[in-house]
């Protein structure tokens, strides 16, 4: 579990995750400690997160959820339901996905304190998602309290609070960064990067950072890095006023979290498509995207960005009104 760890951060990636899948197959088939068991589901689960690998997080989390019910482990099912409130997040389950790091909080503070700033990290992202900045702050800052770097979901709240140039310094940091968890994550810190100086004008910044992305294979290896890295591009493409190619790139985005099941990002993904159909004059097609997100953002719990909705409907209706 150990040598995937280092070959997925040193970018080898198919036998990084040969040898995890191996590993977390022999704990499952084998009879194997609690402590290993549990090392190891943390390990895997651990690496799929940081690579956006979404699908294997899932399935691994199920399987060793399982695992535990069958040992009788006492000492992990904490983390497994951290994970799992980080899989129904990405699904648009917030308020379960709340819920469950709720209770997950209760027992990780009494079986694995050394998983807390993590859960943190996962709550910061998670209220983020539902537009609950305030909350989202507290959550990052208490995630890097406990050590741990709650990047990129935290330069994504300064950037939304009008603070591009430090989101953009934070970001950087974090990409020199050698600690395993961060390079793992590079595919992912850059695809935000991207978007965020592409949003604050630094079209220059934006580049260098997309050509890095798009360099190494390992980058976009999963489809929901492929989906980020689709997205930056869409971003950098609009910052250089290439809108209907931005459009275009950014439909693509929607339809690989689509596939991936994850709601939320397609509504976010659609408020953001819904912005540059408006800025091409396409009111129609801008109203179909924000008709789509609205009722999704409000089942969600996301209802600041309900309410972003339907403020655009409302301008596009002023505009069409004094046409």
């Amino acid at each position: 579990m150990y040598w995937g760890l280092a070959l997925l951060a040193t970018g080898d990636v198919d036998r990084g995750v040969e040898f995890q899948d191996e590993a977390a197959a022999a704990a499952l088939a084998c009879e194997v400690t609690p402590l290993t068991g549990g090392m190891i589901y943390c390990g895997v689960i651990w690496c799929c997160r940081n690579r956006g690998d979404w699908r294997r997080a899932a399935e691994w989390t199920d399987n060793f959820t399982r695992w535990c019910e069958r040992s009788g482990l006492t000492a992990f099912p904490g983390t497994c339901r951290m994970h799992r409130a980080e899989v129904l997040t990405l699904r648009g389950f917030l308020q379960e996905a709340k819920q469950e790091l709720a209770s997950a909080h209760v027992q990780l503070a009494n079986t694995a304190p050394w998983a807390e700033g993590e859960a943190h990290r996962i709550r910061g992202d998670l209220y983020l998602m539902r537009g609950n900045l305030d909350d989202a702050d507290s959550a990052f800052r208490r995630a890097y309290e406990l050590g741990w770097d709650p990047q990129p979901g935290y330069a994504m709240l300064l950037f939304e609070r009008g603070q591009a140039a430090d989101a953009i310094r934070k970001l950087e940091r974090s990409l020199q960064d050698s600690n395993w968890a961060n390079q793992q994550r590079k595919g992912m810190m850059l695809a935000h990067l991207v978007m965020i100086a592409s949003r604050a004008g630094d079209t220059a910044k934006a580049q260098q950072s997309m050509q890095e992305l798009e360099s190494a294979p390992q980058h976009t290896s999963t489809a929901a890095l492929q989906a980020l890295a689709a997205g930056a591009r869409s971003e950098l493409l609009f910052a250089e006023n290439k809108i209907p190619e931005a459009i275009r790139l950014q439909r693509d985005a929607i339809r690989l979290w689509q596939e991936l099941e994850s709601s939320i990002n397609v509504e976010h993904g659609r408020l953001r498509l819904a912005r540059m159909l408006m800025s091409d004059d396409d009111g129609h097609g801008a109203r179909l995207e924000l008709d789509a997100a609205e009722p999704l953002f409000e089942k969600a719990g996301a209802s600041p960005f309900g309410e972003t909705c339907r403020s655009l409907r409302k301008k596009l209706l002023n505009k069409e009104r004094s046409a």
